[in-house]
């Protein structure tokens, strides 16, 4: 095959026709049912080989009969729906509640745009070329609400009759049929079926099926949203909207399984009998026999014909098991008559405007090149009678043994196109245009392109084949960087160095199933069998470094700027719901990526910004989208979307004073101003005042409120510590909140029992001992936290609280029996986790993780119910400091 270099990149946006009539051939049934099931659902071309006519099929002639039919059937129908809404005893707004309802909507849908279709037919006019081979959108629609309404209208008339006529349940009776009973449940439905398979000729497709599939599930999500609500069927009184269509957990399996059933089987039964009723009465565009000639005739035809081709389509259908291209069919409008062209010649060469000829084409190759150069005039293509006349051959490279091997050379391209043909792999220069800007390079043909470099890109391309460089100068044909090195045949190629991998990662929203180390930069420890990233990147390897992460909002994590080895694994789980994460990873021995100055002058503040003195903001409920640090609160940075931006606050100031619902807060640290944000953050009298910290000072706290602070403070001081209590607490929560280890009393809730034994803060958890008898020594807060929720329903937990300052620590009695039984607890405990738990033990083990720690935070989460997942255990042990 010869490729070509041709950088006039013709877009056409629209369906190779063409080439997908090589293809129409499905004689077997599964062959015909897979085609149908995997085709886009509204192409024109069917899998026979002819195309839908869509204005015999959308709006048939003669008007004069067809619509008149169609406005008595579309009348009966809004008859029928008007009456009966007319007529609802029911509460009107649960109307549209009901199957049945849904069906006679969708139905009065697709009888109005399909008589809208025959009275205005300027939609259905124009046959769709032979490159869109798709329905217009109106028809498209149309198409959709038929195949709903018709799926709907079966389903209706299934249901009524078997499951609401007579309900089947203990005592009930069968009801009266009306007229509206019977058009409702019967008569739309055939006048529906004679409207879109008699007056109209709408083929059903295995495609369409999936549309119906999703129409069903429509309502099935809809029931599911009733049931939830909790409003009931306020006509019935019942929990559903139908008595068999109860979510219920009574009902749930039976409800379940007819749902299933309905999808599964009695909807591709109807659809297979509505399909199989469908394939006889399709409307066609005629097909003109009266042009295809028998191999006799060939011989009575031109040897040559020359045709010189006008811009577009050329309306014709090439035999794809053939080589060379042989025409097979010429539409109606094809230019090729002109010629004399008919079914049976062959395409023989195709040259371009700007000089370049291919032979020797396959089908696939001619139709592309055709693609490509649609829109350009001034073609020519050759076609030959094949029983008089061979294929011109490609022209014939020199004997590489007669080429004395010289020096390489390097050209330099302009802009703009390169005008020669190249053949094989690497890419041998087998024809020079007169116009190619490499006439007076030196190179000469039978000459081999070794590598192309994009200087624009900073990359070079090694080891190509014909088609692959080809197509690279033509995607950076409007750059002058464009540097090709030749080489002289039977010099060798340059080959491809190797070079560090690097790869950027897509990460799905959940759990990646990586493992990384406790280190900075992060290294790809293991890779688990059940990541999704081992199918969507098969060269992703273990010991590889993560370069950078970039976030869904476009926030780029660089490792070469961070010392904290656990802000990755931070980061990943706070966003790992998002869907949006790039993360870049590098062979050990490649250099981090730092930020472009570009970016460093974007997160810069700017130099120059006008600070006003003092600004008062009375802000919304909501976050305000700015960062503070230090005391006193120092503006660090501002989203984009901040309210702040509009009462004038910019980076440098300083909060001053914080007032919430009339209470003011002063002299305030950064952390107490977020706090007292995020606990209000529902107040609607929230007001900041900012100053600049240049000009203003901040406000002093008044007199009062500090007398009041420091009277508090002495209460505190005057508190006298026990130096030893021992307080059997009831069940329930203690309401204390503990620091370090041993854990001493930080804070106590106002609801809590200590108070009246006389606990106060500073004191320190010497032991505790459970309602078993247990007695624990020496914990640390987490450790005394952990066994307090777990004994939380016992009423016999006995907690020794001491003065630190008086007392000492117990320690743990060294008894071995103690040991022992702990151990085989351990042990036990151990053998409760699954394989994949233990599998995540070992492998945080390996990274530097104490056992003790692991086992700790993995039934934190076993515990509270969750799946236990290596990132979340490992940032969970980083937070709680173990």
């Amino acid at each position: 095959m010869s490729d070509v270099i041709n950088d006039n990149d013709n877009d056409i946006e629209k369906g190779n026709y063409d080439y997908y009539l090589l293809e129409h051939e499905h004689t077997g049934c599964w062959s015909r049912f897979c085609h149908e099931f995997c085709q886009h659902p509204f192409t024109l071309l069917e899998v026979n080989g002819y195309v839908i006519d869509i204005q015999q099929t959308f709006a048939a002639k003669p008007s004069w009969f067809v619509v008149p039919l169609k406005l008595m059937i579309t009348g009966v129908a809004m008859d029928v729906f008007v009456r009966d809404l007319i007529n609802y005893t029911g509460v009107k707004s649960f109307w549209l509640a009901y199957y049945n309802n849904w069906t006679t909507v969708l139905t009065l849908i697709y009888l109005f745009l399909s008589l809208f279709n025959s009275l205005y037919c300027e939609g259905t006019k124009n046959q769709p070329t032979a490159y869109e081979n798709r329905a217009p959108c109106l028809i498209c629609v149309t198409w959709v609400f038929w195949v709903l309404s018709l799926s709907y209208q079966f389903i209706n008339f299934f249901g009524y009759w078997s499951l609401v006529y007579y309900s089947w349940e203990e005592g009930s009776e069968i009801m009266a049929v009306s007229y509206f009973t019977v058009m409702k449940a019967f008569g739309i439905f055939v006048l529906l079926t004679v409207e879109g398979q008699v007056l109209n000729r709408i083929p059903m497709r295995w495609a369409h099926l999936t549309i119906a599939e999703l129409g069903f599930l429509g309502y099935i999500f809809w029931s599911l949203i009733h049931h939830a609500s909790g409003m009931g069927n306020p006509d019935t009184g019942d929990i559903g909207i139908y008595w068999f269509l109860n979510w219920s957990d009574e009902t749930l399996n039976e409800t379940s399984a007819a749902v299933a059933v309905t999808m599964l089987i009695v909807l591709p039964a109807i659809w297979f009998v509505f399909y199989v009723l469908s394939w006889p009465f399709r409307r066609y565009m005629p097909v003109d026999e009266g042009k295809a000639h028998d191999a006799a005739d060939l011989e009575e035809l031109p040897e040559i014909v020359i045709c010189n081709l006008e811009a577009g389509s050329l309306m014709a259908i090439f035999d794809s098991d053939e080589f060379p291209p042989t025409v097979k069919e010429l539409g109606e409008d094809s230019q090729l008559h002109a010629y004399g062209v008919v079914p049976g010649m062959v395409a023989d060469t195709l040259e371009l405007a700007d000089g370049t000829i291919f032979y020797e084409m396959k089908v696939e190759d001619l139709v592309e090149h055709l693609r490509d150069s649609g829109e350009q005039e001034g073609r020519i293509l050759t076609f030959i009678n094949p029983s008089l006349r061979s294929l011109t051959p490609t022209p014939g490279i020199p004997d590489q043994s007669d080429i004395p091997v010289g020096e390489p050379i390097e050209v330099h391209l302009p802009a703009g196109k390169v005008g020669v043909v190249l053949t094989d792999q690497p890419p041998v220069v087998s024809r020079i245009s007169d116009e190619s800007p490499m006439i007076g390079t030196g190179v000469e043909v039978g000459m081999i392109v070794d590598t192309l470099t994009l200087l624009d890109e900073d990359v070079t391309h090694y080891e190509l084949e014909a088609s692959e460089l080809t197509q690279l100068l033509k995607d950076n044909a409007e750059s002058d960087g464009r540097v090709l090195r030749i080489i002289p045949a039977g010099m060798e190629v340059t080959k491809k160095p190797d070079e560090p991998m690097a790869l950027e990662i897509v990460l799905p929203p959940g759990s990646i199933g990586l493992v990384f180390s406790k280190a900075s930069p992060p290294q790809i420890k293991q890779i688990k069998e059940t990541s999704p990233l081992l199918e969507m990147y098969p060269e992703l390897q273990p010991e590889m470094i993560v370069d950078t992460l970039t976030l869904e909002d476009g926030t780029v994590h660089y490792e070469s700027e961070c010392d904290d080895p656990t802000q990755f694994i931070k980061l990943l789980k706070e966003n790992k719901d998002s869907d949006g994460r790039v993360m870049r990873v590098i062979m050990p021995g490649m250099d981090l990526t730092t930020r472009s100055e570009e970016e460093e002058e974007e997160v810069e503040m700017p130099e120059e910004v006008e600070m006003p003195e003092e600004v008062f903001a009375t802000v919304p409920p909501g976050s305000l989208g700015f960062l503070i640090d230090g005391e006193p609160p120092l503006v660090q940075a501002m989203a984009d979307d901040s309210c702040l931006h509009q009462f004038g606050v910019v980076m440098g100031m300083v909060v001053d004073t914080l007032e919430i619902d009339g209470e003011t807060h002063y002299e305030m640290t950064a952390e107490e101003v977020t706090e007292l944000l995020r606990e209000n953050t529902d107040s609607e009298e929230r007001m900041l005042r900012f100053i600049n910290p240049d000009v203003n000072e901040l406000t002093p706290k008044p007199a009062e409120e500090e007398e009041e602070e420091e009277e508090e403070e002495e209460e505190e001081e005057e508190v006298v510590m026990p130096a030893e209590l021992f307080c059997a607490v009831p069940a329930g929560p203690v309401g204390l909140k503990l620091e370090g280890k041993p854990p001493m009393v930080d804070k106590m809730a106002d609801f809590s029992c200590l108070h009246d034994f006389g606990v106060v803060p500073g004191m320190v958890v010497d032991t505790l001992e459970v309602e078993d008898g247990t007695k624990h020594y020496e914990m640390s807060s987490e450790e005394l936290t952990a066994i307090l929720q777990e004994n939380a329903e016992s009423e016999g937990r006995v907690l020794c609280f001491i003065n630190p300052d008086v007392q000492e620590i117990t320690p743990k009695p060294p008894v071995e029996e103690e040991k022992v039984e702990e151990e085989k607890v351990e042990e036990e405990a151990e053998e409760e986790w699954t394989k994949d738990e233990l599998e995540c033990k070992e492998n945080l083990t390996e990274m530097g993780f104490e056992e003790k720690a692991i086992l700790a935070s993995m039934k934190y989460f076993k515990d509270k119910g969750q799946a236990i997942d290596p990132d979340d255990v490992m940032a969970h042990i980083i937070e709680s400091g173990e």
